[in-house]
């Protein structure tokens, strides 16, 4: 789960409009030694600034995702 919780946490900062460094050292400062490692963090920054992954490339998290969508469609 914390996993998940750091990769919203990049996508949030990288749609704030921050770079991996600032991103990568506010998480350490959150998650301390849970935190991902630089390398991993840059990765997922990467990834989501070059929009190459959403959440729903990640399985769990997909899972979730479509739940949520599935639950506010049903309310629409």
């Amino acid at each position: 789960m914390i996993v998940m919780e750091q990769q919203a946490v990049i996508r949030f900062y990288d749609l704030l409009g921050k770079i991996a460094t600032k991103t990568f050292e506010s998480m350490k400062k959150a998650f301390g030694d849970n935190c991902l490692s630089r390398s991993r963090v840059f990765e997922w920054f990467n990834r989501f600034k070059e929009k190459q992954v959403s959440f729903e490339d990640n399985e769990s998290m997909a899972s979730h995702f479509k739940f949520i969508r599935r639950k506010h469609e049903k309310n629409s």
